[in-house]
């Protein structure tokens, strides 16, 4: 057994599947639901800065130099099914893609505004009504393009599961992996604690920042 995914990174990938639904569920109802709807989206966009950052500075198979589709490592078929450890060529792709999207999506909410009740997004004050309205548009129209590459996602991993017989969903569960292949990974990852506790406190204090109003705040006073 191998260890490819670290505990940090695991918590991280869960916590958005749960948190994307709970999003998901909360926009389709009305009223105080909204609320919670834009607090869950403050937690992603802190999540997925929590992931950005661990791209950097977390274990082998989690920083974005690991798995980044590169000229010479696809030359050199790096990512062939039987030669990879970690996120292969198209999951890499995905990967970015994903991070890029969900990053995108949680950051329009902040300037979204409903003309029903009187729940907006924690930024909106900062932007035109008119400006506003086609953010608000644009976050709508993203989402959709979001579940497609969810769905890429799913059926991807419904293929390997079922044609190429490679597990790939208990290993983000476990940590681990059968494989006699050792492309120079370490086989226990090590979590440097000091970057750990930095990165999630950095993901911390942005939900902070953006949820109490006072990014809001400071950001009015800039601007004025």
């Amino acid at each position: 057994m191998q260890q490819i995914w670290d505990l940090p990174l695991r918590t991280f990938h869960w916590s958005l599947v749960l948190a994307i639904i709970f999003s998901y569920a909360t926009s389709q109802m009305s009223g105080e639901w909204l609320s919670w709807h834009i607090s869950i989206g403050i937690f992603i966009f802190a999540l997925m800065l929590f992931r950005i950052i661990w791209g950097f500075v977390g274990t082998t198979t989690a920083r974005f130099k690991t798995f980044f589709p590169t000229y010479s490592k696809i030359k050199k078929k790096y990512y062939s099914d039987n030669n990879y450890i970690g996120h292969s060529l198209l999951g890499s792709i995905s990967v970015f893609a994903l991070i890029l999207l969900i990053f995108s999506q949680a950051a329009l909410g902040f300037f979204v505004v409903n003309d029903e009740i009187d729940i907006n997004g924690p930024l909106y004050d900062l932007v035109s009504s008119d400006t506003s309205y086609m953010l608000t548009g644009l976050h709508s129209k993203l989402f959709d393009v979001l579940l497609v590459m969810i769905a890429i996602h799913l059926l991807a991993i419904a293929y390997y599961s079922i044609y190429k017989k490679r597990n790939i969903v208990t290993p983000m569960v476990t940590g681990k992996i059968k494989t006699k292949i050792n492309n120079g990974f370490e086989t226990k990852l090590s979590i440097n604690k000091l970057n750990l506790f930095l990165t999630f406190s950095c993901s911390l204090f942005t939900y902070w920042l953006i949820d109490s109003g006072y990014l809001l705040m400071v950001l009015l006073d800039f601007t004025k």
